[in-house]
């Protein structure tokens, strides 16, 4: 459920995080999608797992990054099939995954969840943060945010400024235990997600420090991320 708007400046802000979500969401469920339409499993190549950029089609892409890190032959793949767990929590839709006690997966930090199953033995499960940006000058440091104080420490071992107050911050973006709405005292009105903060929820002191840090450093970052990140 939406926050409850304080200002025109306040709604106008919570819309811009809705849009962003959904076609983050509709960007998941297309990479899921194109994992599941693969069907011929010997054409997956093997791809160099140190480069940093890859071009073509994100969903196979990222298949092909998996079992070429892992070492995976192609004739031993029975089936693959991929789940987007990533609007469960904000939108609540997304494909249908039972945990281990047969339950309905309700959230996942793991935005698409790839299941091998393989000829002749048991099945493996790997989770994946997916990230989007649609601007030709990326504001989107997500691919490093699901991992708040590493991603802070990252930036200062290369001489950026980060906050304690701004990686507190991050950490409540990111759902870290003890960071949580469900770790405290939620608001009696607060109807979304217990096991994250919005971005539009965080500190104000904070939010802005990191909205600054990522609009006037995003070159240093994006350069950091790319070279250093992995």
């Amino acid at each position: 459920m939406s926050l409850t708007p304080t200002s025109n400046k306040h709604k106008i802000q919570i819309q811009a995080g809705k849009d962003g979500r959904d076609r983050g969401h509709k960007f998941e469920e297309s990479v899921a999608k194109a994992i599941n339409d693969f069907g011929e499993y010997t054409d997956l190549r093997r791809i160099n797992i140190e480069s940093i950029i890859y071009q073509g089609n994100p969903g196979i892409i990222l298949l092909e990054y998996l079992l070429s890190t892992l070492g995976i032959p192609n004739d031993t793949i029975d089936r693959i099939q991929a789940f987007w767990l990533g609007g469960l929590a904000t939108s609540n839709t997304g494909d249908t995954l039972l945990d281990q006690n047969g339950s309905k997966i309700k959230a996942s930090k793991s935005d698409i969840v790839i299941k091998i199953y393989f000829k002749n033995s048991p099945s493996r499960m790997f989770g994946s943060s997916v990230k989007a940006c649609n601007q030709t000058t990326p504001t989107n440091d997500q691919l490093f945010f699901t991992t708040a104080s590493a991603f802070c420490e990252l930036l200062r071992r290369n001489g950026l400024v980060v906050s304690k107050e701004a990686e507190e911050g991050l950490k409540m973006f990111c759902g870290d235990k003890g960071y949580r709405p469900i770790d405290g005292n939620i608001p009696s009105e607060r109807k979304s997600d217990p096991e994250r903060w919005f971005w539009e929820e965080l500190p104000t002191a904070s939010r802005s420090e990191l909205e600054k840090l990522i609009t006037r450093k995003q070159d240093e970052i994006t350069d950091i991320l790319l070279r250093k990140a992995y």
